[in-house]
Protein backbone atom coordinates (compact mmCIF):
# COMPACT_ATOMS: atom_id res chain seq x y z
CA UNK A 1 0.00 0.00 0.00
CA UNK A 2 3.07 2.42 0.26
CA UNK A 3 3.90 2.22 -3.12
CA UNK A 4 0.41 2.72 -4.45
CA UNK A 5 0.46 6.08 -2.11
CA UNK A 6 3.52 7.36 -3.68
CA UNK A 7 2.00 6.88 -7.56
CA UNK A 8 -1.43 8.73 -6.39
CA UNK A 9 1.18 11.49 -5.67
CA UNK A 10 3.16 11.48 -8.93
CA UNK A 11 0.22 11.32 -11.04
CA UNK A 12 -1.41 14.16 -9.35
CA UNK A 13 1.87 16.04 -9.91
CA UNK A 14 1.75 15.22 -13.51
CA UNK A 15 -1.71 16.13 -14.00
CA UNK A 16 -0.79 19.71 -12.21
CA UNK A 17 1.56 20.32 -14.38
CA UNK A 18 -0.15 19.32 -17.24
CA UNK A 19 -3.17 22.11 -16.19
CA UNK A 20 -0.42 24.47 -15.69
CA UNK A 21 0.46 24.20 -19.28
CA UNK A 22 -2.49 24.30 -20.88
CA UNK A 23 -3.38 27.67 -19.14
CA UNK A 24 -0.12 29.24 -19.84
CA UNK A 25 -0.19 28.42 -23.72
CA UNK A 26 -4.04 29.29 -23.58
CA UNK A 27 -3.09 33.04 -21.95
CA UNK A 28 -0.30 33.16 -24.37
CA UNK A 29 -2.64 32.85 -27.96
CA UNK A 30 -5.22 34.87 -26.35
CA UNK A 31 -2.52 37.98 -25.53
CA UNK A 32 -1.70 37.99 -29.49
CA UNK A 33 -3.00 40.97 -31.62
CA UNK A 34 -5.03 40.20 -34.53
CA UNK A 35 -5.54 43.35 -35.26
CA UNK A 36 -2.00 44.76 -36.29
CA UNK A 37 -0.27 44.44 -39.71
CA UNK A 38 2.07 42.52 -39.90
CA UNK A 39 4.79 42.09 -42.76
CA UNK A 40 4.11 38.42 -44.36
CA UNK A 41 7.61 37.14 -43.88
CA UNK A 42 7.24 37.99 -40.20
CA UNK A 43 3.74 36.53 -40.16
CA UNK A 44 5.12 33.45 -41.66
CA UNK A 45 8.17 33.66 -39.47
CA UNK A 46 5.59 33.63 -36.60
CA UNK A 47 3.84 30.70 -38.25
CA UNK A 48 6.73 28.88 -38.26
CA UNK A 49 7.80 29.69 -35.24
CA UNK A 50 4.24 29.13 -33.72
CA UNK A 51 4.01 25.84 -35.47
CA UNK A 52 7.08 24.50 -34.59
CA UNK A 53 6.28 25.61 -30.88
CA UNK A 54 3.13 23.70 -31.02
CA UNK A 55 4.62 20.91 -32.59
CA UNK A 56 6.79 20.66 -29.64
CA UNK A 57 4.07 21.67 -27.02
CA UNK A 58 2.06 18.91 -29.33
CA UNK A 59 5.11 16.24 -28.62
CA UNK A 60 5.68 17.55 -25.52
CA UNK A 61 1.86 16.63 -24.51
CA UNK A 62 1.56 13.69 -26.17
CA UNK A 63 4.59 12.55 -24.31
CA UNK A 64 3.70 13.93 -21.46
CA UNK A 65 -0.42 12.12 -22.29
CA UNK A 66 1.69 8.85 -22.75
CA UNK A 67 3.61 8.60 -19.56
CA UNK A 68 0.47 9.70 -17.39
CA UNK A 69 -1.10 7.09 -19.56
CA UNK A 70 1.26 4.70 -18.75
CA UNK A 71 1.70 5.74 -14.92
CA UNK A 72 -2.52 5.83 -15.14
CA UNK A 73 -2.02 1.95 -16.75
CA UNK A 74 1.02 1.27 -13.66
CA UNK A 75 -1.29 3.03 -11.05
CA UNK A 76 -4.51 1.05 -12.23
CA UNK A 77 -2.21 -2.17 -12.55
CA UNK A 78 -0.86 -1.96 -9.47
CA UNK A 79 -3.90 -0.41 -7.62
CA UNK A 80 -5.99 -3.72 -8.74
CA UNK A 81 -3.13 -6.49 -8.21
CA UNK A 82 -3.14 -4.46 -4.51
CA UNK A 83 -6.82 -4.97 -4.55
CA UNK A 84 -6.57 -8.46 -5.91
CA UNK A 85 -3.86 -9.49 -3.84
CA UNK A 86 -6.36 -7.40 -0.72
CA UNK A 87 -9.12 -9.90 -1.92
CA UNK A 88 -7.08 -12.90 -1.70
CA UNK A 89 -5.38 -11.82 1.59
CA UNK A 90 -9.22 -11.01 3.09
CA UNK A 91 -10.75 -14.08 1.26
CA UNK A 92 -7.68 -16.68 2.53
CA UNK A 93 -8.33 -14.48 6.27
CA UNK A 94 -12.17 -15.28 5.75
CA UNK A 95 -11.49 -18.66 4.32
CA UNK A 96 -9.38 -19.51 7.40
CA UNK A 97 -11.81 -17.88 10.31
CA UNK A 98 -14.57 -19.47 8.88
CA UNK A 99 -13.11 -23.00 8.77
CA UNK A 100 -11.28 -22.39 12.87
CA UNK A 101 -15.32 -21.00 13.31
CA UNK A 102 -16.71 -24.33 11.85
CA UNK A 103 -13.56 -26.29 13.44
CA UNK A 104 -14.11 -24.70 16.53
CA UNK A 105 -18.07 -24.84 15.73
CA UNK A 106 -17.74 -28.64 15.32
CA UNK A 107 -15.50 -29.10 18.17
CA UNK A 108 -18.14 -27.86 20.09
CA UNK A 109 -20.66 -30.13 19.04
CA UNK A 110 -18.50 -32.84 19.40
CA UNK A 111 -18.30 -32.03 22.98
CA UNK A 112 -21.37 -31.21 24.10
CA UNK A 113 -22.58 -34.27 21.73
CA UNK A 114 -20.19 -36.35 23.98
CA UNK A 115 -21.39 -34.88 26.78
CA UNK A 116 -24.52 -34.97 26.08
CA UNK A 117 -23.95 -39.22 25.68
CA UNK A 118 -22.06 -39.14 29.21
CA UNK A 119 -24.96 -37.43 30.78
CA UNK A 120 -27.67 -39.69 28.75
CA UNK A 121 -25.33 -43.01 29.71
CA UNK A 122 -24.50 -41.78 33.39
CA UNK A 123 -28.41 -40.95 33.75
CA UNK A 124 -29.62 -43.91 32.29
CA UNK A 125 -27.03 -45.92 34.46
CA UNK A 126 -28.31 -44.82 37.60
CA UNK A 127 -32.17 -45.35 36.32
CA UNK A 128 -30.88 -48.62 35.77
CA UNK A 129 -29.78 -48.37 39.17
CA UNK A 130 -32.43 -47.39 40.84
CA UNK A 131 -34.71 -49.41 38.79
CA UNK A 132 -32.72 -52.18 40.14
CA UNK A 133 -32.66 -50.78 43.84
CA UNK A 134 -36.51 -50.34 44.10
CA UNK A 135 -36.88 -54.28 42.11
CA UNK A 136 -34.66 -55.71 44.63
CA UNK A 137 -36.68 -53.97 47.87
CA UNK A 138 -39.77 -54.57 45.77
CA UNK A 139 -38.77 -58.10 45.77
CA UNK A 140 -37.29 -58.14 49.18
CA UNK A 141 -40.85 -56.57 50.55
CA UNK A 142 -42.82 -59.03 48.58
CA UNK A 143 -40.91 -61.82 50.05
CA UNK A 144 -41.15 -60.30 53.82
CA UNK A 145 -45.01 -60.02 52.99
CA UNK A 146 -45.35 -63.20 51.51
CA UNK A 147 -43.02 -64.62 54.90
CA UNK A 148 -45.52 -62.45 57.33
CA UNK A 149 -48.51 -63.54 55.21
CA UNK A 150 -47.69 -67.13 56.01
CA UNK A 151 -47.25 -66.47 59.19
CA UNK A 152 -50.25 -64.89 59.91
CA UNK A 153 -52.09 -67.37 57.77
CA UNK A 154 -50.96 -70.21 59.53
CA UNK A 155 -51.42 -69.74 63.26
CA UNK A 156 -49.44 -67.11 65.35
CA UNK A 157 -48.61 -69.77 68.02
CA UNK A 158 -47.30 -72.03 65.48
CA UNK A 159 -50.83 -74.35 65.49
CA UNK A 160 -51.26 -74.39 68.89
CA UNK A 161 -55.15 -74.93 69.92
CA UNK A 162 -54.75 -75.04 73.60
CA UNK A 163 -51.31 -74.79 76.25
CA UNK A 164 -51.93 -77.08 79.47
CA UNK A 165 -54.68 -78.79 78.42
CA UNK A 166 -53.76 -81.53 80.72
CA UNK A 167 -51.35 -79.50 83.44
CA UNK A 168 -48.21 -78.36 83.04
CA UNK A 169 -46.29 -80.11 80.37
CA UNK A 170 -48.76 -80.76 78.30
CA UNK A 171 -49.88 -79.25 74.76
CA UNK A 172 -52.87 -79.25 72.68
CA UNK A 173 -52.00 -78.37 68.92
CA UNK A 174 -53.18 -78.75 65.41
CA UNK A 175 -53.54 -82.62 64.60
CA UNK A 176 -50.23 -83.77 63.30
CA UNK A 177 -47.89 -86.37 63.52
CA UNK A 178 -44.36 -84.45 63.69
CA UNK A 179 -43.66 -82.84 67.20
CA UNK A 180 -43.77 -79.09 68.04
CA UNK A 181 -40.68 -78.18 69.32
CA UNK A 182 -40.26 -79.06 72.67
CA UNK A 183 -42.59 -81.69 73.14
CA UNK A 184 -41.94 -85.41 71.95
CA UNK A 185 -44.54 -87.41 73.35
CA UNK A 186 -47.36 -88.51 71.73
CA UNK A 187 -50.50 -88.65 74.22
CA UNK A 188 -53.96 -90.84 72.42
CA UNK A 189 -56.93 -89.34 74.26
CA UNK A 190 -59.38 -92.41 73.77
CA UNK A 191 -57.27 -95.42 74.91
CA UNK A 192 -55.09 -92.96 77.45
CA UNK A 193 -52.24 -93.95 76.44
CA UNK A 194 -49.23 -92.17 75.47
CA UNK A 195 -46.70 -92.79 73.14
CA UNK A 196 -42.92 -92.74 72.95
CA UNK A 197 -40.74 -92.35 69.98
CA UNK A 198 -40.03 -96.63 71.34
CA UNK A 199 -43.88 -97.28 70.33
CA UNK A 200 -44.23 -99.00 66.93
CA UNK A 201 -47.31 -96.97 66.33
CA UNK A 202 -45.25 -93.81 66.88
CA UNK A 203 -44.96 -92.78 63.56
CA UNK A 204 -48.63 -93.75 62.50
CA UNK A 205 -50.73 -92.00 65.22
CA UNK A 206 -51.65 -88.18 64.78
CA UNK A 207 -52.74 -86.58 67.38
CA UNK A 208 -53.47 -83.05 69.22
CA UNK A 209 -52.02 -84.03 72.38
CA UNK A 210 -48.25 -83.77 72.98
CA UNK A 211 -46.40 -83.84 76.27
CA UNK A 212 -42.49 -82.80 76.92
CA UNK A 213 -41.76 -86.05 78.61
CA UNK A 214 -43.36 -88.88 80.57
CA UNK A 215 -43.42 -87.35 83.55
CA UNK A 216 -45.71 -85.10 82.31
CA UNK A 217 -47.74 -88.12 81.28
CA UNK A 218 -48.09 -90.26 83.72
CA UNK A 219 -48.90 -87.06 86.35
CA UNK A 220 -51.95 -86.52 83.35
CA UNK A 221 -53.19 -89.73 84.02
CA UNK A 222 -52.02 -91.64 80.58
CA UNK A 223 -50.42 -95.40 80.66
CA UNK A 224 -47.47 -95.57 78.79
CA UNK A 225 -47.91 -97.34 76.12
CA UNK A 226 -46.56 -101.03 76.94
CA UNK A 227 -47.84 -100.41 80.29
CA UNK A 228 -49.72 -103.41 81.83
CA UNK A 229 -52.99 -102.89 83.10
CA UNK A 230 -56.62 -101.43 82.08
CA UNK A 231 -56.18 -98.78 79.94
CA UNK A 232 -59.10 -96.82 81.48
CA UNK A 233 -59.28 -94.01 83.07
CA UNK A 234 -58.01 -94.21 86.57
CA UNK A 235 -56.05 -97.39 86.50
CA UNK A 236 -52.70 -95.11 86.29
CA UNK A 237 -50.01 -96.22 88.97
CA UNK A 238 -49.54 -93.89 91.74
CA UNK A 239 -52.12 -92.00 90.47
CA UNK A 240 -56.03 -92.53 91.84
CA UNK A 241 -59.09 -91.46 89.20
CA UNK A 242 -58.86 -88.18 91.29
CA UNK A 243 -55.73 -87.09 89.22
CA UNK A 244 -57.38 -88.24 85.62
CA UNK A 245 -60.62 -87.12 86.89
CA UNK A 246 -59.33 -83.29 87.69
CA UNK A 247 -58.66 -82.76 83.63
CA UNK A 248 -62.05 -83.50 82.73
CA UNK A 249 -65.30 -80.88 83.29
CA UNK A 250 -67.94 -82.58 85.27
CA UNK A 251 -71.49 -82.59 83.16
CA UNK A 252 -73.04 -80.82 86.58
CA UNK A 253 -69.94 -78.58 86.02
CA UNK A 254 -70.35 -76.91 82.85
CA UNK A 255 -74.01 -75.00 82.35
CA UNK A 256 -76.22 -76.62 79.68
CA UNK A 257 -75.73 -75.53 75.92
CA UNK A 258 -77.65 -75.12 73.64
CA UNK A 259 -78.79 -79.14 73.04
CA UNK A 260 -79.49 -79.06 76.97
CA UNK A 261 -77.32 -81.26 79.56
CA UNK A 262 -74.24 -82.51 78.55
CA UNK A 263 -73.60 -80.03 75.26
CA UNK A 264 -71.83 -76.90 75.48
CA UNK A 265 -71.32 -73.84 72.85
CA UNK A 266 -67.93 -73.68 71.50
CA UNK A 267 -65.38 -71.03 72.48
CA UNK A 268 -64.77 -68.63 70.21
CA UNK A 269 -61.35 -70.56 69.59
CA UNK A 270 -63.67 -73.71 69.07
CA UNK A 271 -62.70 -75.48 72.14
CA UNK A 272 -64.76 -77.08 74.40
CA UNK A 273 -65.21 -77.80 78.48
CA UNK A 274 -61.75 -79.50 79.80
CA UNK A 275 -61.78 -83.25 78.25
CA UNK A 276 -64.52 -83.55 76.20
CA UNK A 277 -64.17 -84.53 73.42
CA UNK A 278 -66.58 -84.99 71.12
CA UNK A 279 -67.56 -82.74 68.34
CA UNK A 280 -70.96 -81.74 66.80
CA UNK A 281 -71.52 -79.59 63.33
CA UNK A 282 -74.69 -77.79 63.37
CA UNK A 283 -74.85 -77.59 59.93
CA UNK A 284 -74.66 -81.64 58.79
CA UNK A 285 -76.09 -82.68 62.21
CA UNK A 286 -73.40 -85.04 62.92
CA UNK A 287 -70.64 -85.74 65.67
CA UNK A 288 -67.20 -86.29 65.52
CA UNK A 289 -65.15 -88.69 67.92
CA UNK A 290 -61.91 -88.74 68.25
CA UNK A 291 -60.95 -91.45 65.69
CA UNK A 292 -63.16 -89.96 62.73
CA UNK A 293 -60.90 -89.41 59.69
CA UNK A 294 -62.64 -85.72 59.95
CA UNK A 295 -61.82 -84.96 63.35
CA UNK A 296 -58.82 -82.98 63.24
CA UNK A 297 -60.62 -80.97 60.31
CA UNK A 298 -63.75 -80.05 61.95
CA UNK A 299 -64.27 -77.00 64.02
CA UNK A 300 -66.84 -77.86 66.55
CA UNK A 301 -69.78 -76.06 66.82
CA UNK A 302 -70.34 -77.54 70.06
CA UNK A 303 -69.20 -80.30 71.86
CA UNK A 304 -70.70 -83.02 74.04
CA UNK A 305 -69.80 -84.63 77.19
CA UNK A 306 -69.90 -88.19 75.17
CA UNK A 307 -71.52 -89.90 72.91
CA UNK A 308 -74.97 -90.71 74.49
CA UNK A 309 -75.75 -86.73 74.68
CA UNK A 310 -74.79 -86.16 71.47
CA UNK A 311 -77.19 -88.96 70.39
CA UNK A 312 -80.16 -87.43 72.69
CA UNK A 313 -79.31 -84.39 71.08
CA UNK A 314 -80.52 -85.75 67.05
CA UNK A 315 -77.01 -86.09 66.28
CA UNK A 316 -75.85 -88.59 63.90
CA UNK A 317 -72.17 -90.41 64.80
CA UNK A 318 -69.89 -90.16 61.77
CA UNK A 319 -69.67 -92.81 60.78
CA UNK A 320 -73.22 -93.81 60.56
CA UNK A 321 -74.92 -95.43 57.76
CA UNK A 322 -77.89 -92.51 57.89
CA UNK A 323 -74.50 -90.27 57.90
CA UNK A 324 -73.80 -90.79 54.08
CA UNK A 325 -76.94 -89.10 53.34
CA UNK A 326 -76.22 -86.60 54.92
CA UNK A 327 -72.71 -86.36 53.66
CA UNK A 328 -74.76 -86.04 50.74
CA UNK A 329 -75.48 -82.83 50.73
CA UNK A 330 -72.05 -81.68 49.93
CA UNK A 331 -71.85 -80.45 46.37
CA UNK A 332 -70.31 -82.59 43.74
CA UNK A 333 -67.36 -81.14 41.16
CA UNK A 334 -69.71 -81.93 38.35
CA UNK A 335 -72.72 -79.69 40.16
CA UNK A 336 -70.64 -76.82 40.58
CA UNK A 337 -69.13 -74.52 37.75
CA UNK A 338 -65.22 -74.57 36.89
CA UNK A 339 -63.73 -71.84 38.63
CA UNK A 340 -60.61 -69.78 38.36
CA UNK A 341 -58.61 -72.69 39.11
CA UNK A 342 -60.66 -75.13 36.74
CA UNK A 343 -63.15 -78.12 37.94
CA UNK A 344 -63.10 -78.49 42.03
CA UNK A 345 -62.29 -74.79 42.23
CA UNK A 346 -65.41 -72.14 42.80
CA UNK A 347 -65.20 -68.04 43.19
CA UNK A 348 -66.33 -67.17 46.61
CA UNK A 349 -70.15 -66.00 46.50
CA UNK A 350 -71.45 -63.03 48.75
CA UNK A 351 -69.70 -62.96 52.04
CA UNK A 352 -67.18 -65.27 50.89
CA UNK A 353 -69.70 -68.25 51.10
CA UNK A 354 -68.57 -71.29 48.49
CA UNK A 355 -70.54 -74.27 47.28
CA UNK A 356 -72.51 -76.62 49.43
CA UNK A 357 -70.38 -78.32 51.98
CA UNK A 358 -67.02 -77.39 50.41
CA UNK A 359 -64.42 -76.27 52.94
CA UNK A 360 -61.36 -75.66 51.96
CA UNK A 361 -60.62 -72.17 51.62
CA UNK A 362 -57.63 -70.62 49.70
CA UNK A 363 -55.88 -67.24 49.79
CA UNK A 364 -54.96 -65.98 46.42
CA UNK A 365 -52.49 -63.78 47.80
CA UNK A 366 -50.40 -66.39 49.74
CA UNK A 367 -51.33 -69.45 47.45
CA UNK A 368 -52.24 -70.83 50.94
CA UNK A 369 -55.42 -73.23 51.43
CA UNK A 370 -57.80 -73.59 54.59
CA UNK A 371 -59.29 -76.59 55.67
CA UNK A 372 -61.01 -76.79 59.52
CA UNK A 373 -57.68 -77.74 61.04
CA UNK A 374 -56.28 -74.34 60.67
CA UNK A 375 -56.22 -72.55 63.69
CA UNK A 376 -56.90 -69.64 61.31
CA UNK A 377 -59.83 -71.10 59.31
CA UNK A 378 -62.62 -68.12 60.58
CA UNK A 379 -60.50 -65.61 60.23
CA UNK A 380 -59.88 -66.64 56.63
CA UNK A 381 -61.79 -64.92 54.21
CA UNK A 382 -62.28 -66.69 51.14
CA UNK A 383 -61.16 -65.78 48.04
CA UNK A 384 -61.43 -69.33 46.01
CA UNK A 385 -63.23 -72.78 46.84
CA UNK A 386 -61.91 -75.96 46.67
CA UNK A 387 -63.56 -79.34 46.48
CA UNK A 388 -60.82 -80.67 48.57
CA UNK A 389 -57.25 -80.76 49.52
CA UNK A 390 -55.98 -82.73 46.61
CA UNK A 391 -57.61 -80.14 44.27
CA UNK A 392 -55.87 -77.04 46.07
CA UNK A 393 -52.90 -78.58 45.56
CA UNK A 394 -53.23 -79.26 41.69
CA UNK A 395 -53.96 -75.68 41.53
CA UNK A 396 -50.74 -74.44 42.81
CA UNK A 397 -51.55 -74.04 46.46
CA UNK A 398 -50.04 -75.16 49.46
CA UNK A 399 -51.61 -75.99 53.09
CA UNK A 400 -51.47 -73.56 55.48
CA UNK A 401 -48.87 -75.68 57.82
CA UNK A 402 -46.38 -76.38 55.46
CA UNK A 403 -43.52 -73.94 57.37
CA UNK A 404 -44.45 -75.67 60.31
CA UNK A 405 -44.18 -79.49 60.24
Amino acid sequence: MGDVNWWLMALAFVLGLLLTFAMMIRKVTREVPVTHTVSVAATAAGAAAAGGAAAKVRGVAEKVHGDVRGVAEKVHGDVHAAAEKVHGDVRGAAEKVHGDVRGAAEKVHGDLHAAAEKVHGDVRGAAEKVHGDVHAAAEKVHDDVHTLAQKVDTVESRGIIEVAPYGSGSIRVTRRRNAPAGYRIKGAEKTRRYHTSESPDFDAIETELWFLNEESAGKAGFLRWDAKGDDKVGLVEGAGTGAVAAHFASVDDVPAGPYGRGSAKADVDGSGPAGWTIKGNADSMLYHTTDSQWYGQTIAEVWFADEESARAAGFLRWDSDSAAGARAAVASIEEVPAGPYGKGSANSGAGGSGPRGWLIKGNADSMLFHGPDSPAYEQTIAEVWFFDEATARAAGFDKWDKNFK
